[in-house]
Protein backbone atom coordinates (compact mmCIF):
# COMPACT_ATOMS: atom_id res chain seq x y z
CA UNK A 1 0.00 0.00 0.00
CA UNK A 2 2.69 2.20 0.87
CA UNK A 3 4.59 1.38 -2.18
CA UNK A 4 1.30 2.26 -4.40
CA UNK A 5 0.73 5.38 -2.34
CA UNK A 6 3.69 6.65 -3.28
CA UNK A 7 3.52 6.24 -7.08
CA UNK A 8 0.36 7.87 -7.06
CA UNK A 9 1.38 10.90 -5.09
CA UNK A 10 4.16 11.22 -7.70
CA UNK A 11 1.57 10.72 -10.64
CA UNK A 12 -0.47 13.64 -8.99
CA UNK A 13 2.12 15.72 -8.99
CA UNK A 14 2.81 15.00 -12.46
CA UNK A 15 -0.73 16.15 -12.97
CA UNK A 16 -0.78 18.99 -11.37
CA UNK A 17 2.43 20.30 -13.17
CA UNK A 18 0.50 19.39 -16.57
CA UNK A 19 -1.88 21.91 -15.59
CA UNK A 20 0.46 24.75 -14.50
CA UNK A 21 2.44 24.60 -18.01
CA UNK A 22 1.38 26.87 -20.44
CA UNK A 23 0.93 25.43 -24.54
CA UNK A 24 3.39 27.41 -26.13
CA UNK A 25 3.61 27.75 -29.98
CA UNK A 26 6.76 26.45 -31.69
CA UNK A 27 8.08 28.71 -34.58
CA UNK A 28 10.03 27.19 -36.86
CA UNK A 29 11.57 28.47 -40.29
CA UNK A 30 10.14 27.80 -43.81
CA UNK A 31 11.29 24.70 -44.73
CA UNK A 32 12.48 23.48 -40.96
CA UNK A 33 11.17 19.82 -39.98
CA UNK A 34 9.44 20.75 -36.46
CA UNK A 35 11.06 18.71 -33.43
CA UNK A 36 9.14 16.05 -31.64
CA UNK A 37 7.46 16.75 -28.75
CA UNK A 38 6.96 14.09 -26.49
CA UNK A 39 3.57 12.80 -25.79
CA UNK A 40 1.36 14.04 -22.90
CA UNK A 41 -0.13 11.50 -21.25
CA UNK A 42 -3.70 11.76 -20.97
CA UNK A 43 -5.53 9.73 -17.69
CA UNK A 44 -8.08 10.49 -15.20
CA UNK A 45 -5.36 12.33 -12.60
CA UNK A 46 -4.98 14.50 -15.99
CA UNK A 47 -8.60 15.94 -15.60
CA UNK A 48 -8.50 18.19 -12.38
CA UNK A 49 -5.44 19.93 -10.26
CA UNK A 50 -6.92 20.00 -7.55
CA UNK A 51 -6.19 16.30 -6.06
CA UNK A 52 -5.68 15.08 -2.66
CA UNK A 53 -5.05 11.39 -1.53
CA UNK A 54 -6.01 9.84 2.03
CA UNK A 55 -4.29 6.53 3.00
CA UNK A 56 -5.21 3.94 5.55
CA UNK A 57 -1.18 3.92 6.77
CA UNK A 58 -0.18 5.15 9.91
CA UNK A 59 -3.26 6.64 11.59
CA UNK A 60 -6.94 5.25 10.28
CA UNK A 61 -8.62 6.70 6.93
CA UNK A 62 -11.73 8.76 8.04
CA UNK A 63 -13.87 9.43 4.68
CA UNK A 64 -15.05 13.09 4.31
CA UNK A 65 -17.79 13.32 6.18
CA UNK A 66 -19.06 16.43 3.68
CA UNK A 67 -19.19 13.68 1.18
CA UNK A 68 -20.90 10.73 2.67
CA UNK A 69 -21.25 10.01 5.85
CA UNK A 70 -20.25 6.26 6.58
CA UNK A 71 -17.67 4.31 9.08
CA UNK A 72 -16.11 2.52 6.10
CA UNK A 73 -12.60 2.82 5.61
CA UNK A 74 -11.06 2.12 2.22
CA UNK A 75 -7.81 1.20 1.55
CA UNK A 76 -6.81 4.81 -0.38
CA UNK A 77 -8.88 7.34 -1.28
CA UNK A 78 -8.22 10.53 -3.96
CA UNK A 79 -10.78 13.38 -4.29
CA UNK A 80 -10.65 16.36 -6.78
CA UNK A 81 -12.95 19.01 -4.93
CA UNK A 82 -13.37 20.86 -8.49
CA UNK A 83 -13.85 18.03 -10.64
CA UNK A 84 -16.23 16.36 -8.30
CA UNK A 85 -14.45 12.93 -8.69
CA UNK A 86 -13.22 10.62 -5.94
CA UNK A 87 -11.39 7.18 -6.26
CA UNK A 88 -11.07 4.82 -3.87
CA UNK A 89 -8.55 1.58 -3.67
CA UNK A 90 -9.34 -1.10 -1.65
CA UNK A 91 -6.61 -3.89 -1.81
CA UNK A 92 -7.12 -7.43 -1.37
CA UNK A 93 -5.12 -10.60 -1.50
CA UNK A 94 -7.24 -13.55 -1.48
CA UNK A 95 -6.51 -17.12 -2.51
CA UNK A 96 -5.44 -17.84 -5.90
CA UNK A 97 -9.07 -20.09 -6.22
CA UNK A 98 -11.23 -17.33 -4.23
CA UNK A 99 -10.01 -14.24 -5.98
CA UNK A 100 -13.69 -13.80 -7.87
CA UNK A 101 -15.18 -14.51 -4.45
CA UNK A 102 -13.13 -11.81 -2.83
CA UNK A 103 -13.81 -8.90 -5.60
CA UNK A 104 -17.38 -10.05 -5.12
CA UNK A 105 -17.10 -9.50 -1.62
CA UNK A 106 -15.10 -6.47 -2.00
CA UNK A 107 -18.03 -4.83 -3.98
CA UNK A 108 -20.74 -5.77 -2.12
CA UNK A 109 -18.97 -3.94 1.13
CA UNK A 110 -18.67 -0.72 -0.84
CA UNK A 111 -21.48 -0.54 -3.10
CA UNK A 112 -23.44 1.62 -0.46
CA UNK A 113 -20.92 3.91 -0.10
CA UNK A 114 -20.31 4.06 -3.97
CA UNK A 115 -24.09 4.90 -4.32
CA UNK A 116 -23.98 7.56 -1.90
CA UNK A 117 -20.97 9.47 -3.73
Amino acid sequence: LKALAESLASAIKTSKNHHASKKAVPFIKAGEKPQARPQLTIGLLHKASDWQMQVDLGKQLRFPQHIVKTNLRPDMIVISEVSKQLIMLELTVPWEERIEEANERKRAKYQELVEGC
